[in-house]
């Protein structure tokens, strides 16, 4: 079976890549039963068939995308940071 996730970062530009293997080992860290997937053409970590967290790469940096409970849960660590409703 074809890891998808990988294979998105294979094509993401070299500048980010680094970054994004790192969030995908920092996430199944945390949680290594989520199911990872492409969801929007991002790679998606999934719990219960729920999306968790999305990340992306973009040609000068990384996006992580959390779902809005996560940031609202997060709030005070992510002080400092620029977020929105789901994005960090």
């Amino acid at each position: 079976m074809e890891d998808v996730i990988k294979t998105y970062i294979a094509k993401a530009p070299l500048e980010v890549q680094d970054i994004l293997h790192r969030v995908r080992e920092l996430v199944l860290e945390v949680d290594p039963e989520l199911t990872q997937t492409l969801s929007y053409q991002m790679p998606t970590f999934k719990k219960h068939g729920k999306p968790i967290l999305y990340f992306a790469a973009h040609k000068n940096h990384p996006g992580i995308y959390p779902t809005p409970p996560a940031v609202a849960q997060f709030a005070v660590r992510l002080a400092g940071y620029k977020t929105s409703k789901g994005a960090i």
